[in-house]
């Protein structure tokens, strides 16, 4: 606010939009970061100056433990380094280019491992790697009791800019698998690594109009001993823009 406490023209109207958003969320569909009203948790800013990872973590966390499903990011510019989402949690952007959240250190940015992989989704946000993190999204099972329970992640209206291994990565080689994982309208571009990294662990998996352009190491990277499953048009609708193998392009069209 102003100084002497008069809120201006643009704070008052951002304000008012957080309350009728928090009044929704107040019916059960979630709680708004900028402003978790009925809560004790610090708010998190979106100014693109505060480190707003521990905030947006502890309503994540709090969300989780208290029945609620959905964390809602108003318009604004977050600083975080990682993120972990919890099991059947939704993070919902106001819009990819009204919500940002943007990278600070050399790590992943949000991470859905395990049971906290199920159930969860990413919505509407733009994920802005600056050069410096990992991976934007990144989710993977470790523990092999897991991998035919609680699946069904999804990511949808996402865009994904500026990593350094991979805008999205679903599996880690090794372990056990993830599967019935959907992406819906992500797009990937300008990453040092490859666009959208599909491991031989990411399985059973559903993918729609995913586009991904000038990634150094490939668009689309596909493993696994079944690869040629992911060349099926009943896997892939929308134009998919994939790569198997170093230098080993597919373009599929639907």
């Amino acid at each position: 606010m102003q100084s002497g406490g008069a809120a201006t023209k643009g704070e008052v109207q951002e304000i008012n939009a957080s309350l009728e958003q928090s009044a929704s969320d107040s019916q059960g569909k979630g709680i708004n970061v900028k402003f978790p009203f009925g809560t004790s948790l610090t708010s998190a800013k979106g100014d693109n100056l505060t480190d707003d990872t521990l905030a947006i973590q502890a309503i994540i966390d709090y969300a989780f433990n208290n029945g609620i499903n959905r964390v809602y990011f108003p318009a604004g510019t977050y600083k975080i380094s990682q993120l972990k989402l919890r099991r059947g949690i939704t993070l919902s952007g106001s819009g990819i280019y009204s919500t940002f959240l943007s990278g600070t250190s050399a790590t992943d940015m949000i991470v859905l491992y395990d049971e906290n992989s199920a159930y969860c989704k990413i919505e509407n946000l733009f994920i802005q790697g600056n050069n410096i993190a990992n991976r934007g999204i990144y989710a993977y099972k470790s523990v092999y009791t897991l991998q035919y329970l609680d699946n069904s992640f999804s990511a949808e209206n996402v865009l994904v800019k500026g990593c350094n291994i991979a805008g999205v990565q679903l599996g880690l080689t090794g372990t056990a698998s993830i599967m019935e994982c959907r992406l819906t309208n992500i797009t990937v571009n300008q990453c040092n690594g490859v666009g959208i990294h599909l491991t031989e662990k990411c399985t059973d998996s559903y993918f729609l109009n995913c586009t991904v352009a000038t990634c150094l190491q490939g668009g689309i990277k596909v493993e696994g001993e079944k690869v040629t499953d992911y060349q099926s048009l009943n896997n892939f609708e929308g134009e998919m823009i994939i790569q198997i193998g170093k230098g080993s392009f597919f373009k599929i069209v639907k």
